[in-house]
């Protein structure tokens, strides 16, 4: 993690250096992105750079639990006090969160591309988070099946990778086309992609998700 001359770093720096990094991890890959690069771009001697942290891994894991962090603000992510009223509610509410704190904080777009593809050689770093990630969708099912609006016809790791398969792809496809869509065109493919997710663990039954409209 960051060295704690960073965290003393005014916010407007802060976000600025962990957007350039992102857009380099983003486009080149994590492998492919070229320290030299971002501290250039940042008008940075690599003196500073060392200043702020410790190698490249450092700064990838740094911009990953700074977007996670700066997404999840104030939201919680224990589902245990929600009942059959309030589950898909909340989970609707939380993804709609996200998607205005991605446009209040443009940083945040290529630094939430980045969250679903940590490379092997940073997951150390970020085995906090990723532990917490998997242990929320868990969390999520079963208390959801607790409660009557989850199925419970399929093995649970089945319905697990559902989830996370379809929730990756909706999110990287939205996160890929962020900058050429309108907030509403942005909302409505996000909105029917939750529909989706909805409509595949729920119950089977007659009363399923209602369309967007």
């Amino acid at each position: 993690m960051p060295r704690p001359r960073f965290e003393k770093l005014d916010a407007e720096k802060r976000e600025h250096i962990l957007e350039v990094a992102a857009r380099e991890f983003v486009s080149h890959g994590y492998r492919g992105a070229s320290l030299n690069h971002i501290i250039e771009s940042l008008a940075l001697s690599k003196g500073s750079f060392y200043y702020y942290f410790d190698d490249k891994a450092d700064l990838f894991a740094t911009v990953v639990q700074s977007a996670w962090e700066a997404l999840l603000q104030g939201w919680s992510l224990e589902v245990d006090s929600l009942g059959r009223d309030t589950f898909w509610p909340y989970l609707e509410a939380l993804a709609r969160d996200v998607r205005v704190r991605l446009r209040a904080r443009p940083w945040l777009v290529p630094a939430t591309r980045l969250l679903g593809t940590p490379p092997t050689s940073v997951r150390g770093l970020l085995a906090d988070k990723l532990t917490r990630m998997q242990a929320f969708r868990e969390r999520l099912v079963r208390h959801g099946q607790r409660l009557g609006v989850v199925r419970t016809d399929l093995p649970d790791g089945l319905l697990l990778g559902l989830l996370s398969t379809v929730d990756a792809a909706g999110d990287r496809w939205l996160l890929d086309n962020w900058d050429q869509m309108t907030p509403d065109e942005a909302d409505e493919v996000a909105d029917r992609v939750f529909a989706l997710m909805r409509q595949m663990l729920e119950p089977p039954g007659p009363a399923g998700p209602k369309e967007p409209s």
